[in-house]
């Protein structure tokens, strides 16, 4: 079951028992629909959009709050490590990267707190997954 809520010009859905609110957002999701969580007081919701509406809202709206769910093909590759372990920096991740993808194009974002945890957010702009056959060729180079 779930709640909904209208946010920033978007209908939002939020569990309001058991999971499937992302799942539900998805499977309505038009062609050209960008997937959005949002997590703000009202806590995790999901909701679809235009690009055009959402370029507004991440550009008025300070402290948003909003991630695009990477649902649809074709998509470049990406990254997402959380290491507790902080003694593994940025480029042993890169070199791993490069290892398997020499002429890699990375954007990189993130976070490195001492003695808690670093955050990377790695993009491989030249590396585009358009299957989901692709998506677990890619998965499967980088076992975690």
């Amino acid at each position: 079951m779930f709640k909904t809520i209208e946010i920033n010009n978007m209908i939002c859905l939020k569990n309001k028992t058991a999971g499937g609110a992302m799942a539900e957002t998805i499977k309505n999701s038009k062609e050209n629909d960008v997937v959005v969580h949002i997590h703000n007081k009202h806590g995790r919701l999901w909701a679809n959009t235009t690009p055009t509406n959402l370029y507004e809202q991440i550009t008025t709206t300070p402290n948003f709050g909003c991630f695009e769910v990477i649902c649809k093909f074709p998509h470049k590759a990406y990254f997402d490590i959380d290491c507790k372990d902080t003694t593994f920096r940025l480029s042993a991740f890169t070199d791993i990267i490069y290892d398997k993808i020499p002429d890699a194009l990375l954007s990189i974002s993130g976070s490195e707190v001492p003695l808690v945890k670093n955050s990377y957010h790695i993009i491989v702009n030249n590396y585009t997954i358009i299957t989901l056959m692709k998506r677990m060729i890619l998965k499967n180079l980088y076992p975690h």
